[in-house]
């Protein structure tokens, strides 16, 4: 449970498990852990799972089956579950206690167990336990929990809390700064000091993981933002050609033939003669044109002395 949304795929309604997930239970049966692992996917597969308003995020291959010398708790461990590929899947409460039940029984060893004696918290000898009643306590379970709270009764929830604390949050960060802020400014000076070279390094660390992410994700996703373009374009072409025709045809001066023309004329000049007018950047010498008064003619707003001694 330690992430909110599953990662499970969703096939035309029903879940589709990974090769992965399937095969590591496959690796799993034998005479006496078959008939639990059949048990166990019954449960996952159940069509309440993706309907139900009371429910949590399930490890299908369990947390503690990636222990090993170095990782030896479930915080060390949670991460690669998390990690492994569609591992996530949303349970209802009372799904997600019976799915517990089942893999104490395929595993049958002291970290299943306990996983399981966590979520059972009621009285009789888990031991001892039969299916009908640990169905009958998983309703009950699920009945007395809350419901889950969707994306936009989060969103609201987060809105009108950090309305109601903003003021008296802000307030307390920017007094406690400002009583301290010698001594805070005193030491962020030290520590960078300190390390100067440490963080310099992080910084030409992180610049070279985002070079090769960005460069990964160019290799991936050239086609797609391609093709994005493309129909983008494609379905703005009229507008984008209305835009430049108008750009083209305005009016700009020629510094080195000295007079005017269209900024197309320009560019073909700019074209023809690269050596001659590549310090020339056209947008600095298009004309612009701005009504004196209402119903009087257009004039130049751009420097008419500059221009006229040029010409000159």
């Amino acid at each position: 449970m330690a992430r909110k949304k599953a990662t499970t795929k969703i096939v035309n309604g029903k879940v589709e498990f990974s090769q992965e997930v399937l095969d590591y239970f496959e690796n799993l049966r034998n005479e006496s852990t078959s008939n639990w692992i059949d048990e166990y996917f019954k449960i996952l597969l159940e069509p309440s799972n993706l309907t139900a308003s009371k429910y949590e995020v399930h490890h299908i291959r369990p947390i503690f089956t990636f222990k090993d010398e170095t990782h030896t708790n479930r915080n060390d461990c949670i991460k690669f579950a998390n990690q492994f590929n569609e591992n996530l899947i949303r349970l209802s409460i009372k799904n997600h206690m019976i799915a517990h039940y089942f893999l104490w029984k395929i595993f049958d060893n002291k970290d299943s167990k306990c996983a399981f004696q966590t979520m059972y918290t009621f009285g009789k000898e888990i031991n001892e336990l039969t299916i009908d009643e640990l169905n009958e306590i998983a309703i009950y379970k699920e009945d007395c929990s809350k419901h889950n709270k969707t994306d936009e009764e989060i969103s609201q929830y987060k809105k009108e809390w950090w309305q109601s604390h903003r003021e008296s949050e802000i307030l307390k960060k920017r007094k406690n700064y400002n009583e301290n802020k010698d001594v805070i400014l005193a030491k962020q000076r030290e520590y960078y000091h300190e390390n100067k070279d440490l963080l310099k390094s992080r910084r030409e660390t992180r610049k070279e993981k985002i070079k090769a992410y960005r460069i990964m994700y160019d290799s991936t996703h050239r086609d797609v933002a391609r093709e994005r373009a493309k129909k983008r374009y494609h379905s703005k072409r009229e507008e984008l050609r209305k835009q430049q025709n108008d750009y083209n045809s305005q009016l700009c001066f020629d510094p080195y033939q000295k007079r005017i023309c269209t900024v197309s004329a320009l560019n073909n000049r700019k074209t023809r003669n690269k050596e001659l007018y590549k310090n020339i950047i056209q947008s600095q010498w298009i004309l612009k044109f701005k009504p004196i008064a209402q119903q009087e003619p257009l004039i130049l707003t751009k420097s008419l002395v500059m221009i006229a001694d040029m010409i000159k």
